[in-house]
C-alpha cells in the first residue's frame, strides 16, 4: 500500500519533469540515501478511503443493526484524521499492525490478534504510541508543556474526565445514524465547536507582579512577573488545539503552579499547606523553601530558560544589608526556613 501511494505520486512528478521522490529500492532502504533526502514541509496528503473524521465507538455498529443503542454505553469520541495525519509520521504509528480499524483486533475482550489486549486497554495505554493517551502524554514533554507536567503526577484513570474525550451525547445519536457520511458531519461538527471552550481571563484579574517575602534570612523576598508568565502560558497553549482542549479555560493553567487546590483566581498561598520546617511533612509534602524552589527552578530548567540560572540566587533575591542581616538560615521568626 505505501509503496502505491508513494511511488506512483513520485513517478508522476517525475514524468512532469518535476522534483519528485525516490523511485527506485534504495532512495528509501538505503540508509544514506534516506539522510539525505530533504524532508516537506507541506507534506502530501495520502488518501486510503480514510474519513476526514470519525466517531470512536465499540458499539455504533451494532446500534445501527438493531435501531437502538444499548442503556450501558461509552458516549463515542470525535476523532479527525486529517489533524492527526498531519502531526504523525506514518499512519503506522497508530495503525501499528494494519491499516484495519482498531477494534478488528482490539475487541471489547482482546482476540488472538491483539495478544488479548482489549480496546480500552490500547486506547488508554501510557507506554504505546500507538494509544491515544500514550502519545498525548508524550506531547507533554514539548519544553512549552514540560515546565508544569513534569511536575505533575500521572491519574489512574478513574481519577480523569472522560467527557474530554467521550463527548458525543447520546442526543445527537438518536436516531443511530447509519450513513457514514452523516456520523463524519457529526465527529467534525464536534471538533469544530472545541475552540471556542476556551476563555480568556481579563487581564485585570491577573496580578502584574508577586511578591514572596514570608521568610526572608540572607536575602530579601523575590518579586517575578506574574502576569507575563501566566499570559506567556495561556498564549503557548492556544497555539495548541491539543493544550486548548484539555486545558478548557486559561484557569487551568493556574494549577501548574497553584496544584491540589480549586482552580480560582483568588488561590490560597503556598503557606497554607507548606509549613516552615526544613524536613518534608510525613505526607511527603516538602517545606516552603522547599516547594517554592522546586516548583520555579525545574519549571525553567524543563522548559529551558537560561535565565536565570538555578544557582544564581542574586537574580531573583537582592542579598540583604544591614545590621539585621543574617547568613544561618534563619528567618525573621526565629525559625528554620
Amino acid at each position: 500500500m505505501a509503496h502505491e501511494a508513494c511511488l506512483n505520486c513520485h513517478f508522476k512528478l517525475k514524468a512532469l519533469n518535476k522534483k519528485a521522490g525516490p523511485t527506485d529500492c534504495s532512495g528509501c532502504h538505503a540508509a544514506d540515501r534516506q539522510a539525505a533526502i530533504q524532508r516537506l514541509e507541506d507534506i502530501p496528503r495520502i488518501r486510503r478511503n480514510q474519513p476526514d473524521h470519525l466517531l470512536l465507538s465499540l458499539w455504533l455498529k451494532d446500534a445501527v443493526r438493531t435501531g437502538e443503542p444499548s442503556r450501558q454505553f461509552i458516549s463515542p469520541v470525535a476523532f479527525s484524521h486529517k489533524s492527526h495525519e498531519a502531526a504523525t509520521e506514518s499512519c503506522y504509528v497508530c495503525h501499528h499492525a494494519s491499516m484495519d480499524p482498531c477494534i478488528t483486533c482490539h475487541t471489547r475482550i482482546g482476540s488472538e490478534k491483539s495478544a488479548s489486549i482489549r480496546l480500552e486497554k490500547a486506547m488508554h495505554s501510557q507506554r504505546s504510541m500507538a494509544g491515544c493517551k500514550g502519545c498525548h502524554l508524550e506531547q507533554m514533554k514539548d519544553k512549552n508543556c514540560s515546565g508544569c507536567h513534569s511536575q505533575m503526577p500521572q491519574k489512574f484513570l478513574p481519577e480523569n474526565d472522560c467527557t474530554g474525550c467521550h463527548s458525543i451525547q447520546a442526543a445527537l445519536l438518536k436516531p443511530v445514524p447509519a450513513d457514514p457520511k452523516l456520523i463524519s458531519a457529526i465527529a467534525e461538527a464536534e471538533i469544530a465547536s472545541r475552540k471556542a471552550h476556551w476563555s480568556l481571563v481579563s487581564e485585570t484579574e491577573i496580578p502584574e507582579t508577586v511578591t514572596i517575602d514570608i521568610m526572608k534570612d540572607q536575602y530579601e523576598g523575590a518579586t517575578f512577573p506574574h502576569r507575563k508568565i501566566t499570559q506567556t502560558l495561556s498564549a503557548g497553549a492556544q497555539k495548541s488545539r491539543l493544550a486548548s482542549h484539555f486545558h478548557g479555560t486559561e484557569q487551568t493553567l493556574c494549577a501548574g503552579c497553584h496544584h491540589h487546590s480549586p482552580l480560582s483566581l483568588t488561590p490560597p498561598r503556598c503557606a497554607s499547606c507548606h509549613g516552615l520546617s526544613a524536613t518534608p511533612d510525613p505526607d511527603g509534602r516538602p517545606g516552603l523553601k522547599g516547594a517554592y524552589h522546586g516548583q520555579c527552578i525545574r519549571c525553567h530548567q524543563e522548559m529551558g530558560i537560561q535565565k536565570p540560572a538555578a544557582t544564581d540566587c542574586a537574580a531573583c533575591h537582592k542579598p540583604k544589608t544591614g545590621p539585621d542581616q543574617r547568613t544561618s538560615g534563619v528567618d525573621i521568626k526565629g525559625q528554620a526556613p
